[in-house]
C-alpha cells in the first residue's frame, strides 16, 4: 500500500478510536490499547509505520456493556459489528466501522458492513493451568476457523498469493461448515467461553492459535501512554504483556516482514475510489 494511503487509513482509524474513547469516558467503560497498537505506542509513540489496523481491548464486563450501548451511543457515522449481530461476521470480537467507507481483505467476501474499522477484543477469565489454557486455545482455534469459512473467508487467498497447502488444511472446516449454522457456531463458542471459571488469568478472544493469557494484575489498574499525540489507556505492566505477546518486542522485524498484514483488496475512503 502506498505510504500516503496507509497514513490516511491510520488517521481514519485514529478518528474511530477517538469516538470510542468519547463513548467510553461518557459511560465509564474501561478499554486499553493492545497488540500492534500498544507496541507502536511503546516504540513509536504512534502507529508502527507499516501497520494497517488499530487494536483495543476491554475486560468482558466492559465489552458487554459497550456492546449493549454502542448502537445508540456511537456517532451516526459508525456501526458496531460482532458475530452476534451479523451472521456474515467471522470473529469472536467486535469492530467499530465507519459507514460510507469500504475496507475489504483479499480473503474476505463482501460482508454487509465492511467499512474502515478498529478491532475491539474482549478479555475473558482464563484457565488456571497452562494445560487447560492450551486445550481452550486449540478448541477456540478450530471453532474460529470454522466460523471464518462459514462467513465466506478464503484464508488461503492473500495479497501475497494463493496458498494451496493452507487450502488443503482448511478443507475439513469447509466441509463441516456445510452442516452447521453461523448461529450454532457462535452458541458453542460462547457456551465454552462462559464455562471457564474466574481466575487470576485473562486471555483475549481472537479465535486463533496465537491466543495468549496474561495475569490480571498486568492489565489493571490501567495507566496511560502517548499514541499519535494523545494519551490513551494501556495495560498496567506493558513489559509483561508485550513480552508474552511478542517476545523481544523492541527488536524490529526483518525488512521483508514489514508489510501491511491484512492485504486489503478494496479500500474506499468514501469517494468511490479504490486505493488498495
Amino acid at each position: 500500500m502506498d505510504k500516503a494511503v496507509l497514513r490516511k487509513l491510520q488517521i481514519e482509524e485514529l478518528n474511530i478510536l477517538n469516538e470510542v474513547d468519547r463513548v467510553c469516558k461518557k459511560n465509564k467503560i474501561e478499554y486499553f490499547l493492545v497488540g500492534g497498537t500498544l507496541l507502536g505506542a511503546v516504540r513509536n509513540k504512534g502507529f508502527i509505520p507499516w501497520d494497517d489496523d488499530l487494536d483495543i481491548a476491554m475486560m468482558r464486563k466492559d465489552y458487554d456493556r459497550f456492546s449493549k450501548i454502542a448502537e445508540e451511543a456511537l456517532g451516526k457515522q459508525y456501526v458496531w459489528q460482532t458475530m452476534e449481530n451479523d451472521d456474515q461476521y467471522p470473529g469472536p470480537y467486535g469492530k467499530v466501522r465507519k459507514k460510507g467507507t469500504v475496507c475489504l481483505e483479499t480473503s474476505a467476501k463482501r460482508i454487509k458492513n465492511n467499512g474502515i474499522y478498529i478491532d475491539v477484543f474482549a478479555f475473558d477469565d482464563g484457565c488456571r493451568t497452562k494445560v487447560g489454557h492450551e486445550l481452550v486455545k486449540h478448541t477456540f482455534t478450530h471453532l474460529g476457523r470454522l466460523l471464518l469459512v462459514k462467513s465466506g473467508y478464503k484464508v488461503w487467498k492473500r495479497n501475497t498469493g494463493y496458498n494451496i497447502l493452507k487450502k488443503i488444511a482448511y478443507f475439513p472446516y469447509v466441509a463441516a461448515a456445510k452442516f452447521v449454522s453461523h448461529k450454532k457456531i457462535v452458541e458453542i463458542y460462547n457456551t465454552i467461553r462462559k464455562s471457564i471459571k474466574p481466575s487470576d488469568w485473562v486471555y483475549e478472544q481472537e479465535g486463533h492459535n496465537a491466543i495468549h493469557r496474561y495475569k490480571k494484575v498486568w492489565i489493571q489498574p490501567l495507566k496511560k501512554m502517548e499514541f499519535e499525540g494523545r494519551f490513551f489507556p494501556i495495560p498496567n505492566n506493558v513489559h509483561k504483556y508485550l513480552t508474552v505477546a511478542y517476545g523481544n518486542y523492541m527488536a524490529l522485524p526483518p525488512k521483508n516482514k514489514r508489510y501491511n498484514r491484512h492485504g486489503f483488496s478494496y479500500l474506499d475512503f468514501g469517494d468511490g475510489v479504490n486505493r488498495a
